[in-house]
């Protein structure tokens, strides 16, 4: 059994240097910048506290999505490591 802690630390050090590289790709500046654009478009149509419940909704959205990523990683990780060591046997 492959151990979860140091499953997630993995997880957490590939998300960083992933981050790190995600920012440099084309396709991934254009979305941000579309994203952006929305934003403003948005911010500019609904009220300061409807924009804010917006935002605060859309960042509990990334968290739930952050969490389902670091989950599904930790789970498809075992699960290969676990292949793998019934393969040797």
């Amino acid at each position: 059994m492959v151990d979860k802690k140091s499953v997630r630390e993995l997880f957490k050090a590939i998300e960083e240097q992933f981050n790190i590289e995600l920012v440099e790709v084309d396709k991934y500046k254009e979305v941000v910048s579309r994203r952006r654009n929305k934003a403003d478009l948005i911010e500019n149509s609904v009220s300061k506290q409807d924009f804010e419940l917006i935002q605060e909704y859309l960042e509990i959205e990334n968290e739930a999505s952050s969490i389902e990523m670091e989950e599904a990683f930790v789970k498809g990780f075992s699960t290969a490591y676990q292949l793998l060591i019934d393969s040797l046997q």
